[in-house]
Parts: structure tokens; C-alpha cells; sequence
């Protein structure tokens, strides 16, 4: 006696693929559904910023940064431009160097105190800003005087320094605060 799911052939896992793909593409509204939902992904993908930690940006980086309170309440917010401002960021978005980017990476440091207990924001300024200064001319292209950019350190804050963190970045800003829309690596402002 033959059982009844016998008598009949069953359809491959190719069949049965190709048969689910043709049932799709006839309804036109899942093919609808479908294309409103690979939309929306990309644009989630577009506008989600790449969110990276500072001790992982390389020279040639760009960034955006902000600190969320500005002096101005209608006006924009002001971008972090000290090393006490640029101490509080442990992670940044990465932005691309010809759109609206707020600092660059002109040098990472690797501070020497591998093992010794946090120096503080005061030490960390007076032994390595002016070694930001010196970065600045070869990544711009010009001097600070009379450049439309500025540099700052962007040392760690004693969080991350206990997280292991030994490295401190040299950033380039706009010297007015304002974003800037092309790279300021070899620009010569």
C-alpha cells in the first residue's frame, strides 16, 4: 500500500525557492513593502554616524565634535576647542574630511608614562602641547600665524588613562569655531 505523500513528487529546495521568489514578485505589495524597508535601512545606514574612541583615530582623521551647552542658547553649540573641552570626549563620530567636520587629526602622541599614576590635565598640556604646535605647520602647510586653523591637545581624561589609554591627539580646528567643509591637510589657509 503506497501512503498518499507517496503518489506525489516533491518539489526540490531550488522549486521551491524559485516558487516563493515568483509568488513575491507577483504581489506587487510586498515587492512595495519590501523596497520601503531596504529604503529605510539605507538611510539608517547613511545617517548613522561611525562612532569610533579617540585613542583609535590615526593622522588625516576627521571628526565632529561638540559640547552640548553653548553660551548662546539660540545660537550654535560651541565647538570644544581646549584641552579641558577636548579632555571630556572619549569617543567621537567619524566624519568625512570633505562634508562638515569640526577637527582633524594632525599627530597622535604616545605619552611615555606607560605605568605611572594619572599626570593630570595641567602635565599633560605643558609636556605635549607643544608638540601639537610643531605638528601643525607639515599637516597644514602654513605657520599658525596668520592660518585660518588652530590646534589643540586632546589628552585622555584619568578614565580612560586607567582603562590603559597612553595617546593624545593633536586636533586642528577653524579658528572662528565654525565647521569646516574640505580638509585642512595640506590646504596652506
Amino acid at each position: 500500500m503506497t501512503r498518499e505523500r507517496d503518489r506525489y513528487r516533491r518539489a526540490s529546495w531550488g522549486e521551491q525557492l524559485r516558487e516563493g521568489f515568483l509568488a513575491f514578485w507577483r504581489n506587487r505589495t510586498a515587492r512595495l513593502v519590501a523596497a520601503i524597508m531596504l529604503a529605510g535601512l539605507l538611510v539608517l545606514r547613511v545617517i548613522t554616524p561611525d562612532v569610533v574612541r579617540l585613542s583609535d583615530l590615526a593622522p588625516g582623521d576627521c571628526i565632529y565634535l561638540r559640547t552640548p551647552e553653548s553660551s548662546d542658547p539660540l545660537g550654535p553649540p560651541r565647538l570644544p576647542a581646549t584641552p579641558a573641552d577636548l579632555q571630556q570626549f572619549d569617543t567621537v563620530e567619524r566624519a568625512a574630511c570633505d562634508l562638515s567636520h569640526s577637527h582633524e587629526v594632525s599627530a597622535v602622541l604616545v605619552l611615555e608614562a606607560a605605568a605611572t599614576a594619572y599626570p593630570g590635565l595641567t602635565a599633560m598640556v605643558t609636556d605635549y602641547a607643544a608638540r601639537c604646535d610643531a605638528a601643525f605647520e607639515p599637516y597644514v602647510g602654513r605657520g599658525r600665524d596668520g592660518s585660518r586653523y588652530a590646534t589643540a591637545l586632546a589628552p585622555p581624561n584619568s578614565d580612560t588613562w586607567r582603562d590603559g589609554v597612553r595617546k593624545a591627539l593633536c586636533l586642528v580646528f577653524s579658528a572662528d569655531g565654525s565647521l569646516m567643509d574640505h580638509r585642512a591637510a595640506g590646504s596652506r589657509e
